[in-house]
């Protein structure tokens, strides 16, 4: 008896590695839903692409963590304490001492911009964007 080959017709199985079988549930407002059906047709993609599209390439800001409010706050108190050195010495500068203070004040504002551009570098490393 010949074995039964099934239906020649119809499209080809996919591959597994194509097969999308995690459905996700998004819900919208009437006005976010004209807005995102909007896009999608500007661009000419079909709603259910632009959105696959759009949340696999998109860039996301990330929130403020603590770690990031811990950084802040140190970042804050090394701020104020080179504050305070600079007051002190902009305050004797002004009071006609005989020293010259312009070396002094110009190592404290090259201390404060070190940590700024530390900070600054550590929280683009860490994602943070404008």
């Amino acid at each position: 008896m010949d074995a039964k080959v099934g239906n020649k017709g119809g499209r080809p199985p996919k591959a597994a590695f194509k097969k999308r079988g995690c459905p996700v549930t998004l819900r919208f407002t009437e006005a976010e839903y004209s807005i995102v059906k909007a896009k999608a047709a500007e661009v000419g993609l079909k709603l259910v692409d632009y959105l696959r599209e759009s949340s696999l390439h998109a860039l996301v800001r990330t929130s403020v963590t603590p770690q990031d409010i811990a950084a802040i706050k140190v970042l804050s108190t090394e701020i104020r304490n080179i504050g305070i050195n600079l007051n002190t010495l902009a305050r004797k500068a002004n009071a006609g001492m005989a020293r010259d203070y312009g070396k002094d004040i110009q190592k404290v504002l090259d201390s404060l911009r070190d940590i700024l551009d530390r900070f600054t570098q550590k929280m683009l490393n860490n994602g943070w964007k404008n």
